[in-house]
């Protein structure tokens, strides 16, 4: 999951060598792709999503198919202590997509825009992918 693992990165709660593993291995593993970033990767077992969130289309919420950008802003954070240039680009994605819709989602699909279905919809404007984008702008020097 990205964000215990990305979080225990910036607050240094981890050895630097377990940082290192967890930042290569999420880079490893495209969760950034093409929506910075989604939960997790691979796919939960359909046995473990509640069956209610199937009926109303939301299956993938916590499961890989929806994408945060408060994820994709605490991984900027864990990031940029080895590697800066991957950070920016990351910050820069996230910016591109606020920029695009002129407003911070809660969620976006896999085309990068906000989760649409007949039952749900992505909230806006969403302060806290907005504080943590905010963050990471700020302590990337932006």
């Amino acid at each position: 999951m990205v964000d215990g693992n990305m979080l225990a990165v910036w607050w240094k709660i981890v050895t630097p060598k377990t940082a290192r593993s967890i930042i290569n291995h999420f880079l490893e593993s495209g969760v950034d792709h093409p929506v910075p970033c989604r939960v997790n990767t691979p796919k939960f077992h359909h046995s473990l999503v509640p069956k209610r969130f199937g009926l109303i289309g939301l299956s993938g919420y916590h499961n890989d198919d929806c994408a945060w950008l408060w994820l994709g802003a605490v991984s900027v954070l864990a990031l940029k202590k080895q590697y800066s240039r991957k950070a920016r680009s990351l910050l820069e994605k996230i910016a591109k997509l606020i920029v695009k819709h002129q407003e911070v989602y809660e969620i976006y699909n896999e085309k990068g825009d906000p989760f649409n279905t007949w039952f749900y919809k992505s909230e806006h404007p969403f302060a806290w992918n907005s504080a943590l984008f905010l963050t990471a702008a700020t302590e990337l020097g932006h």
